[in-house]
């Protein structure tokens, strides 16, 4: 069915699920759609109708200006009441000539190309932009670009290209004694463990549109490094050459910011026809290692610490293994909290983005001009420290707020010790010395 825009609905039913339709049900029973045409009705839409047919004025209209015409008014008027009390002194002064004196001395004190010359300023600031293919549809905000004195960038897809790649998977010892081991090895996704690449292949949100897979690029990247093949049943397995069966997604328990973490409900292939129930778990190392069942695993916090500051966006892998007596439909009714509970650690996977060729570049010249460059990321605060060193944004030691217990205090970002308690008042001092990187 297609809607046309100005189409009211006043009902709909959801399809029946089965294996022929595979489409999952939207969250909140509504209906999915998938636009074909938006026309001027989307956000780019009004932006690209705005280019195409602005009328702003090209100005510098500002109280600033408003206050130097004041300023020239304030000498024009006790210019020429001086000239009216000392021209009124001679009797045989024409008062009509000195009059006429008077409004001639308060007209000219406004400079009559005073509009011409702010406009001129626009025009050659909007030239200047043009040039670099930047496009202004309010002219007037110009000047108070010039007010700017910090600049705030993202840092994936901003100050990093959006060509995020696996970069490997940290596995914790299996047959070995864990205290003997100093670090987890970092080993291509390739050569991880089945069950780290279950996690990796079966716990995502992608779709298919147009027979194109698309979705969140990092879990794109997760699911190319391994090298598994994903399909529209929702069904993955790994290509050909590789070893391990597949899976397939029977219900999924979407991303949750202030939860820091996704999971599914998957089957499992042990060989034949034979499936085995498993609940996968991906987020952030403090998340997952809370869920975990049991103490948390040695070397935990050390191997996440060290990749975050090899700048590497680090994401922790778990699982658990539901009961194979319970149908798929069973299956599908288990509650999140009761899935995120107990869970066998996996491992982690690191992600890396390659600097922008110029990002380095800009920030030098920002600060080169005495504007404050700042970084804003959903990243870990290490992994932010790090990208912010390689494009020169911080030159010096760099503090990290942590909470520790119920304090707040200062630790360093290279070592992790800790430097001093948080206290408000000496925040301003302490930025004197150190760049500071501060968690939301």
């Amino acid at each position: 069915h297609i809607l046309f825009g100005g189409t009211r609905i006043l009902t709909h039913t959801s399809a029946t699920i089965s294996d022929s339709t595979p489409t999952s049900k939207a969250p909140d029973n509504g209906c999915v759609c998938f636009v074909l045409r938006t026309g001027y009705s989307s956000a780019q839409g009004v932006l690209l109708r705005t280019i195409l047919a602005s009328t702003e004025k090209v100005s510098a209209d500002s109280w600033e200006a408003a206050f130097f015409i004041l300023f020239l008014l304030v000498f024009a008027l006790v210019a020429s009441g001086y000239v009216l009390v000392k021209g009124m002194e001679d009797e045989d002064r024409d008062q009509y000539k000195l009059l006429l004196h008077c409004i001639l001395i308060i007209t000219s004190v406004i400079p009559p190309q005073l509009p011409m010359q702010l406009a001129l300023a626009v025009n050659s600031s909007l030239l200047a932009l043009a040039q670099e293919l930047v496009f202004c549809t309010e002219p007037f905000r110009i000047p108070l670009a010039g007010k700017i004195d910090v600049c705030c960038f993202d840092k994936t897809g901003t100050l990093t290209t959006d060509n995020i790649k696996a970069a490997g998977v940290a596995l914790p010892p299996v047959d070995e004694d864990p205290a003997a081991a100093d670090e987890y090895p970092l080993v291509k996704p390739t050569e991880a463990s089945f069950n780290a690449s279950c996690v990796l292949a079966g716990c995502h949100s992608l779709v298919f549109v147009d027979d194109e897979l698309v979705g969140d690029p990092l879990e794109l990247a997760a699911l190319l490094g391994v090298e598994w093949a994903y399909s529209k049943s929702e069904a993955a397995f790994p290509r050909k050459g590789s070893s391990g069966n597949g899976l397939k997604i029977l219900n999924r328990f979407r991303f949750s910011s202030s939860l820091q973490r996704m999971s599914t409900i998957v089957e499992v292939q042990e060989g034949g026809t034979t499936f085995r129930p498993r609940g996968l778990v991906k987020g952030s190392p403090e998340a997952v290692g809370k869920l975990l069942g049991g103490p948390l695993p040695s070397l935990y916090d050390a191997t996440a610490l060290r990749l975050a500051r090899q700048g590497l966006r680090v994401l922790a892998l778990a699982y658990k293994d539901l009961d194979p007596a319970k149908t798929p439909s069973e299956l599908k009714a288990t509650t999140r909290e009761e899935l995120e509970r107990d869970l066998v650690f996996a491992g982690f996977v690191a992600f890396e983005c390659p600097l922008r060729g110029d990002s380095r570049k800009v920030v030098k010249n920002l600060r080169r001009s005495s504007h404050k460059v700042v970084m804003i990321t959903g990243d870990a605060v290490l992994t932010a420290v790090h990208v912010a060193k390689e494009v020169s944004m911080v030159g010096k030691r760099t503090l990290i707020l942590e909470k520790e217990k119920e304090e707040l205090q200062w630790s360093s970002a290279r070592t992790g010790d800790r430097h001093s308690l948080f206290n408000v008042a000496e925040v301003r001092n302490l930025s004197q010395t150190y760049d500071l990187a501060v968690p939301g």
